[in-house]
């Protein structure tokens, strides 16, 4: 309770800050980002201050799998929380690829060496240290009964709880990490102040972004990398140097090793790559120079011979061990209470009836009490971008943020097509073409992915926006954008207070879920 009433304070100071900055007129260029970038680290650090790694979490299950007898059959479970507990125990990877062991381990590897550094500072008990001892000494292959009891197992799930969720500093860290790039990414991108203000704001008070920074899977460290390949992207197109190759080498390939979707990143950056070739290519050729193309050949040498061992690594080791495919993904089947593929494609993928729309703010995983699961993927993408797969009893806030993530989304969409018409009127020679076209294909690399995940995973987890990030950032940039375009203040002035109204909303329900 003492962490919310600290979150109220900070998060309510800094809201005050902005206001009494719109009164003063004096809410524009660097204050206004410093302010956002406030707001949006003390949303993350806040929510990660009092929700710890059981509240809102994605295939953790538990940390051991056992029988509930006098002694106890013991092993790790196969979701992340057993993932990483088994890192942390045997500092090595699992012998397995079953459920969430699949995943590249990056992520979990990290979480396990920040445990061993918590257990030094949080050291075990005599008893619970013995236990620690007695399991690393233990043939996993055995399934034979462990010598421990329900009660010294209750005490070593304790102890590894509270080094486990000393965890959240990490993500608390990556999280407050993705606002800073967001805003280093549109510096690099040299937009109108006004457009970028849109963006950071959407970004920093973005809800599940926000509640993002409690998860235990690996979802989080990927979209930092995505991010931060987004933004040497740029870096790397101005100045194709060697610093940037291998910097942008490693924010792909460290991506790929947290979470193989990362690898989608990579779709928008090899045009650019491809695009810098050909440009210095052909003035390397009519300068008669071939000093710069040759220096490039070289960057371009130096980035695949890192990206790809490293990027691909864990995944062909899994192909070796496991056979498994390079773009494998954990398959629930068609029969889990999960699966939504009885419903026809335009159902699944067109516009959302209105029965559908007004049933529930929330999630609904499945039929039942007169609610119909979530089969629709716009519309369940839209719910899960406001509150993730959870419902809450807090429907003053609820309701509305809702239906304004539903006009957020039309606004987006009447943006695009007013942005097509601009586009085709004059004749592609706007200003902040090259910007437009950045926020345009992050939008649909994502937008297919998405569409193709869905058709392909029949799941109605699948639609969650979890899976789409960038596509948030993207679209409100495209939105942004459209909205300069127009040169007309009212429209942005409504659009301001429509994203500023949302992210008070946004920040009210960090506190009160």
């Amino acid at each position: 309770m003492y962490s919310k009433y600290f979150s109220a304070l900070a998060i309510g100071s800094i809201l005050t800050m902005i206001v009494l900055s719109l009164i003063n007129k004096s809410f524009n260029g660097k204050k206004a980002f410093i302010l956002i970038i406030c707001l949006g680290i003390a949303l993350r650090v806040c929510y990660g201050m009092y929700n710890n790694f059981s509240s809102r979490q994605h295939d953790t299950g538990w940390l051991f799998t056992s029988h509930n007898t006098d002694y106890i059959n013991f092993s790790f479970d196969t979701g992340h929380y057993g993932y990483i507990g088994y890192l942390f125990t045997y500092l090595k990877l699992p012998t397995s690829n079953v459920n969430q062991l699949y995943h590249p381990p990056l992520h979990h590897i990290i979480q396990a060496l920040f445990m061993r550094f918590n257990a030094v500072i949080v050291k075990p008990s005599a008893e619970v240290a013995e236990i620690l001892k007695l399991i690393k000494g233990l043939d996993l292959s055995s399934l034979d009964l462990v010598p421990i009891t329900v009660e010294q197992k209750v005490l070593l799930e304790r102890y590894i709880d509270v080094i486990f969720n000393m965890g959240r500093i990490l993500t608390m860290f990556y999280s407050s990490l993705i606002v800073i790039i967001v805003y280093y990414i549109l510096k690099e991108l040299k937009l109108p102040d006004k457009v970028s203000i849109l963006i950071l704001l959407y970004v920093a008070c973005q809800p599940l972004m926000i509640m993002m920074t409690g998860f235990a899977n690996n979802d989080l460290l990927s979209y930092l990398f995505v991010f931060l390949t987004l933004y040497l992207g740029i870096k790397w197109l101005k100045k194709p140097n060697i610093f940037f190759s291998i910097a942008l080498a490693l924010a792909i390939g460290l991506g790929m090793i947290s979470k193989l979707s990362a690898t989608l990143i990579a779709v928008v950056i090899a045009p650019i790559m491809i695009y810098k070739f050909v440009t210095i290519l052909i003035s390397s050729i009519k300068e008669k120079k071939a000093k710069p193309i040759l220096l490039l050949a070289v960057n371009l040498l130096l980035f695949a011979v890192i990206v790809f061992p490293l990027g691909l690594s864990y995944a062909l080791r899994n192909l070796k061990e496991f056979n498994q495919p390079l773009t494998y993904v954990w398959d629930l089947g068609v029969n889990s209470w999960l699966y939504v593929g009885n419903y026809n494609l335009w159902q699944r993928i067109g516009l959302p009836s209105f029965s559908l729309i007004n049933q529930s703010p929330f999630h609904v995983f499945a039929t039942r009490d007169g609610l119909i699961a979530d089969y629709n993927i716009w519309l369940d993408m839209i719910k899960t971008s406001t509150y993730g797969e959870w419902g809450y009893a807090q429907t003053a806030v609820g309701i509305p943020m809702y239906y304004g993530s539903l006009l957020l989304a039309l606004g987006c969409l009447i943006s695009v097509i007013y942005l097509i018409v601009i586009l085709i009127k004059e004749r592609f020679n706007l200003e902040h073409k090259w910007q437009l076209l950045f926020f345009a294909s992050i939008s649909l690399l994502f937008i297919i992915a998405y569409l193709t995940t869905n058709l392909r995973y029949q799941h109605t987890c699948t639609s969650n926006f979890r899976y789409a990030i960038p596509l948030g950032f993207a679209m409100i940039g495209l939105l942004s954008l459209a909205v300069h375009y127009s040169k007309n203040d009212i429209l942005y002035k409504v659009s301001f207070s429509f994203i500023s109204v949302f992210s008070v909303l946004s920040c009210i329900l960090i506190l009160v879920i």
